[in-house]
Parts: C-alpha cells; structure tokens; sequence
C-alpha cells in the first residue's frame, strides 16, 4: 500500500526569476538547516531542498519557470507521508512566508528565520516534559 500523497504549489509571482533565485537561496542560507538546499540546477531553474521542522522532514523539488521579464512561475512539489498533510503544509506555509518577505525587500536575518521556528522547538519539549512526568507516575 502506498502510504505517499503527492503535495504540489503552484504560484506565479509578479518577480523577475533572477530576483526569486536570489531569495530563495538567501532563505535557505539563513536558515541554518530548516530550509537545506540539497540541489540546484541553474539550467533546469530547479531546486531539491530537506525542509526540518522538530521530527517532520520533508524533501521538496521547486521549478522556476520565468513568464514575462517581470514575472515568475513556481513550482512546488513533494509526495509526503499520509495523515502528515497538515504539519506539512504548515512548515510549506512558513516557507513561502519567508520567501515572500525576502522577495519584498525586508530584511532577513538568522534571528527573525529562528524567532519563525522556535515555537516547534518549544512545543516539543513541552511535550518531552509532559510525556516523562507520565512515564514516572507509571
């Protein structure tokens, strides 16, 4: 049985390509192993990433197609484990949050991608916490 849901995005930005290349890999640098570019290809305009988010990981593929000088096609696509569509789409969610943002001219920066991640890190351990206290009761 195949446990895999194909996931796809598909948005056209009012970009030129060279400008959402640069805010991509400007968001997978900062982001300090969340958004991992595992792969690019400058011919294809296409990208493979390994997004982290607390134990979710994801391996998306993003194809640039540019439209006109000052507009972009995007492409996102991944096949993610079913029953995990909502903590994808979220982390998916976030990403573009960055990426628009990067693409608007505000300034990114380690911190402000870190403050975006650090309530999953908090939750997490919120449960770890909760989840031993059980585990002692017992």
């Amino acid at each position: 049985m195949n446990d895999r849901v194909p996931i796809s995005r598909d948005f056209n930005l009012e970009f030129p390509i060279d400008e959402v290349k640069k805010s991509i890999e400007l968001v997978a640098r900062l982001s300090q192993g969340s958004y991992k570019l595992e792969n690019k290809n400058d011919i294809f305009n296409s990208y493979t990433f390994l997004f982290v988010a607390g134990i979710t990981v994801l391996h998306p593929n993003i194809q640039l197609k540019k439209i006109s000088e000052k507009e972009t096609n995007l492409v996102l696509t991944d096949n993610i484990r079913n029953g995990n569509t909502i903590s994808s789409n979220e982390i998916f969610d976030k990403f573009f949050v960055l990426l628009g943002r990067a693409l608007s001219g505000e300034e990114l920066s380690k911190e402000i991608i870190n403050k975006e991640k650090a309530g999953c890190f908090t939750v997490l351990i919120g449960l770890l916490g909760i989840g031993s206290a059980f585990y002692l009761l017992a």
